[in-house]
């Protein structure tokens, strides 16, 4: 505004999750913006993690959302049952979830893993059925919760779960916003 140039001109910040009030008002200007040391905020795995969440509840044809997030956290639905999965959704002509509601009714996936499969679909169907009646900010809270995601990131020990917490929260409170 002053003249200054964008190339001498920095947002510091103490923790991750206060860049997406920045990088959201940058979009919005127009004013081209890079961060150093670190993800984006929506580009960060957790983020991302929960929006695919969210599309799922939304869209639950949504294959690559369903995809990233079917075994996070784990839930004993692995690589060969996803694999399984696909094929079924191949076979069918449909998305992964449709084919998911079909295979649960068969002999196609172990018991152990068909069990999960069905708590899964009716975690979504029950998510689902709540969209009218939530807000947006509490359906996240809702999914994020019994989905076992933030419980998640609550026993990992590991040195970035506090600052992946605070970017969950981060991102329910973009979308009271």
């Amino acid at each position: 505004r002053h003249g200054g140039r964008l190339a001498e001109t920095a947002v510091l910040v103490r923790a991750g999750f206060q860049t997406r009030a920045f990088e959201e008002r940058f979009i919005q200007m127009g004013l081209p913006y890079r961060v150093i040391g670190g993800l984006r905020f929506y580009e960060r795995a957790e983020v991302r993690d929960a929006v695919a969440y969210l599309r799922v509840v939304i869209q639950p044809d949504d294959d690559l959302a369903l995809e990233r997030i079917v075994n996070q956290p784990r839930r004993g639905i692995g690589d060969t049952a996803l694999r399984t999965l696909r094929e079924a959704a191949r076979r069918q002509g449909a998305s992964l979830m449709t084919a998911a509601r079909a295979l649960i009714g068969t002999d196609d996936l172990p018991t152990r893993t068909r069990n999960a499969v069905a708590r899964l679909i009716d975690d979504f169907d029950r998510w689902r059925a709540a969209l009218d009646q939530r807000t947006p900010r509490d359906l996240a809270e809702t999914v994020l919760d019994e989905s076992g995601y933030t419980e998640m990131w609550k026993q990992d020990r590991s040195p970035d779960a506090p600052g992946r917490l605070e970017n969950l929260k981060e991102l329910v409170k973009a979308l009271e916003e």
